[in-house]
């Protein structure tokens, strides 16, 4: 007699949960998830060089590691607060600095980079292709191919690395919030709190990017080329006519002055024979 299988509606709850997310999203997830697994290597990786150096000094309770004990000191040739201050600290505290884990920590900021890439790429292909578009396969393919390229060979085998991680993620994350931004045209009443969210979402995620990496100088013309990209039809003619695209360039702008003019007073030059020269 013929064994039936009952079916239980897991895949079923499975489907509805999935379907509370937009599609893009969905689907930069996927390939991300597929991407990551591909450097499972990582994880029997040692660390190296400047690990120690940055675990030590978190370890020793410093509260800036790589920065110092004040946010503020300046002294050093870089001056990278989240990627390798915040960074180590939480790191430290989370895998106790076992090589394993915190390989594995930095695999699941991969991800999240990865996922972050292929959802700005597939809205920015929807822009530009119109409706007749997959959004899913189109992010799910982006996040894949980004994050299976051979150019995170180095991020994913050393932890010093991660900064140019970081920067990654919080570009694409900007850069998905400033491509919302332009294409909002007369905003509705009850539209209004997400607008300004999104301008809050972009402005943090510049503060994130510029405390990764002094490659962030790239964000404002990033979005300039994703401004110029878009056609007119799906933009404001000109960027004065829209309030929360005004309001975007000018947070990121400020925040890239800041930044310089903190940078310039607390970074010293690299000596002669150094590398960094």
């Amino acid at each position: 007699m013929p064994v039936r299988l009952k079916r239980h509606g897991y895949f079923d709850k499975l489907k509805r949960v999935i379907a509370r997310f937009p599609p893009d999203l969905v689907g930069a997830t996927l390939g991300a998830a597929v991407a990551v697994a591909l450097w499972y290597p990582a994880l029997s990786s040692p660390l190296w060089q400047e690990d120690y150096v940055w675990l030590a000094q978190a370890r020793q309770g410093i509260r800036w590691p790589g920065v110092g004990n004040t946010l503020f000191g300046g002294g050093g040739l870089f001056w990278r607060p989240l990627s390798v201050g915040i960074y180590w600290r939480l790191a430290v505290a989370l895998t106790h600095g076992h090589p394993a884990a915190l390989h594995a920590f930095g695999l699941g900021i991969h991800f999240l980079a990865f996922t972050a890439v292929g959802l700005f790429g597939a809205r920015l292909a929807h822009v530009l292709m119109g409706a007749d578009f997959s959004r899913m396969r189109a992010a799910a393919a982006g996040a894949f191919f980004y994050g299976a390229h051979t150019v995170h060979f180095l991020p994913t085998h050393w932890a010093s690395c991660r900064q140019q991680t970081l920067l990654v993620f919080f570009e694409a994350v900007a850069l998905t919030a400033w491509l919302a931004l332009i294409r909002t045209s007369g905003p509705r009443p009850q539209q209004k709190f997400r607008i300004w969210e999104t301008l809050g979402v972009c402005i943090c995620a510049a503060v994130g990017a510029f405390g990764s990496t002094e490659a962030a100088l790239t964000l404002p013309l990033l979005g300039a080329i994703v401004w110029s990209a878009i056609p007119p039809s799906q933009r404001p003619q000109r960027l004065t006519s829209s309030l929360p695209a005004t309001a975007a360039v000018v947070g990121v702008v400020s925040v890239a002055l800041a930044w310089a003019v903190i940078r310039s007073q607390l970074v010293v030059p690299a000596a002669p024979e150094s590398p960094y020269a």
